[in-house]
């Protein structure tokens, strides 16, 4: 039920044999707390702040995972300043004709060539998986900042830098925050 609950959302079942189903069952059902996402490590909100505030040519990917995070991804878009690119999941998120929005456009190689001169590059809501970078993998040069709900995509394919393990919204609102308390410089997009 934790998985349920408190991992990346996607399709989960719980299969009970048809033998077992069948089966005269005696006991009191207990209510379990909720597992829920958890909350970034401060340390690692200021570490990926920092290493935004430093950047001249930040570039942002947004997931599925944050597609429910509504105003403060804007507010932390416009507050990076970078290109950002949804991936196909994470369509939507902030409306394709905001002037830092590149679209759903990671497998275009003029997407691709503004990413691959990204110092830093802020990753939310999204593993990456194998549609975010059909034709070649993601050139992800720079330093990696992914914010996400499970710790196993940390390391897998795009190692992060900056690991944030937890909820999107609730990463995304504390770099915010961060951000907002010391700005990073004004920047032009490519």
């Amino acid at each position: 039920f934790a998985v349920f609950s408190g991992s990346r959302p996607r399709p989960v079942h719980i299969e009970i044999p048809l033998d077992v189903l069948d089966m005269p069952a005696e006991f009191q059902i207990k209510s379990r707390p909720q597992v829920g996402y958890p909350a970034p490590a401060p340390e690692s909100i200021e570490e990926a702040a920092r290493l935004i505030r430093d950047a001249s040519n930040p570039f942002v990917i947004i997931g599925g995972g944050a597609n429910r995070v509504g105003p403060a991804m804007l507010k932390l878009v416009e507050l990076i300043g970078g290109p950002v690119s949804p991936t196909k999941a994470g369509k939507g998120t902030i409306p394709d004709t905001h002037p830092l929005s590149l679209g759903a456009n990671l497998i275009v190689k003029s997407t691709r060539d503004i990413l691959a001169k990204a110092d830093v590059v802020v990753v939310i809501g999204s593993e990456l998986g194998e549609t975010d970078h059909y034709g070649g993998y993601l050139p992800i040069e720079g330093k990696l900042i992914r914010v996400d709900v499970d710790v196993q995509h940390f390391n897998r394919d795009y190692p992060a830098d900056v690991p944030i393990l937890a909820d999107a919204g609730r990463a995304v609102r504390a770099l915010v925050a961060a951000l907002e308390s010391d700005p990073p410089p004004s920047r032009t997009t490519a």
